[in-house]
């Protein structure tokens, strides 16, 4: 308490009126962290989001061009590509429901999920496109 004597007035004043400032100071700080976190983890989500669409896109489009080749294969051509076809089915399926977790997992306030769900419906057309291919009943071009 002595030190605080020596003080003049101006400088005793400008002390107590400090103090607040150093006491909502830190929560301000804490609170800007704490929203940079959580904008963080929203990024996160989103970069999830966007690596499970391009893995789907991937295994999709390998599908596709074993599909070409199973649909014009010759008679001998035919068992090896259908194998081949359907462990790439597989991944496919698989690439599909990790980005179906990836956009399940975006929050509200990251995109509009709904749309997002509603482009993971227009996939279950894929089952009746992938039955049409095993019966040969598509024309190519």
């Amino acid at each position: 308490m002595r030190v605080f004597n020596r003080f003049s007035i101006r400088t005793k004043l400008a002390l107590i009126a400090l103090q607040p400032v150093l006491l909502i100071l830190p929560i301000i700080v804490w609170r800007d962290a704490w929203i940079a976190l959580d904008e963080t983890r929203d990024g996160q989500a989103v970069v999830a989001a966007g690596i499970g669409v391009v893995e789907m896109v991937h295994e999709l489009q390998k599908e596709r061009g074993l599909t070409a080749g199973f649909l014009n294969a010759s008679a001998d051509r035919v068992a090896d590509f259908e194998s081949r076809l359907k462990t790439q089915r597989g991944a496919a399926d698989a690439a599909i429901e990790g980005w179906r977790g990836a956009v399940e997992a975006l929050p509200d306030s990251v995109a509009d999920v709904s749309a997002l769900m509603e482009d993971l419906a227009g996939i279950a057309k894929l089952k009746d496109l992938r039955r049409s291919v095993d019966a040969r009943s598509i024309e190519t071009a």
